[in-house]
């Protein structure tokens, strides 16, 4: 199974703090831990691309690490800016995967692994509208996926704004199905 956890609380008032004792806990468990910072990416484009490399680099698996970065590659279609060109090759000299089979095995790589990968993903509130749109569209697109946890803070009035300003109707109900 898999989830996403949604941490809200205004500004300043310990979210980091609670991510850090969370974090803390989790070490002496057999998950695999990390921070995503989305707010090192260049712009909301490459959110998608940062993150599953840093995921990437967290799994062991090799041909699991190549298929997260395939399954990337198709999220991201060719207007992406892809920094993998060995990836970019691989997409079009086998363009037969469709993306449900890639979906399918991502889903069986990661219960292979045997791990929890707990993704922490702080201060969303800190990023700008289209960013805030792209990491929760991240969140909901991959926690479907065996294994994967996110917890996320983030201050609710704050994105539930940024996300009416980008013509999300009912934010409220959007933040509730994927928290």
């Amino acid at each position: 199974s898999s989830f996403a956890i949604g941490l809200n609380a205004k500004w300043g008032s310990g979210k980091t703090s609670f991510f850090n004792f969370m974090k803390a806990e989790l070490k002496s468990s057999e998950s695999i831990v990390f921070d995503f910072k989305p707010w090192f990416s260049k712009d909301e484009n490459a959110i998608i691309n940062d993150f599953f490399q840093e995921l990437a680099k967290h799994i062991p698996n090799l041909l699991l690490k190549s298929k997260l970065n395939s399954y990337a590659f198709k999220l991201l279609g060719q207007n992406s800016s892809w920094r993998n060109l060995g990836e970019f090759i691989k997409y079009f000299l086998f363009p037969s995967q469709n993306l449900g089979n890639l979906i399918s095995q991502i889903r069986e790589g990661l219960i292979a692994n045997g791990k929890r990968v707990v993704i922490f993903i702080d201060d969303v509130d800190r990023l700008e509208g289209k960013e805030i749109f792209e990491v929760l569209k991240l969140v909901r697109n991959t926690a479907n996926f065996p294994n994967l946890f996110f917890v996320v803070a983030y201050d609710k009035s704050y994105v539930a704004s940024v996300l009416g300003n980008i013509k999300i109707e009912t934010p409220d109900q959007y933040l509730q199905k994927i928290f």
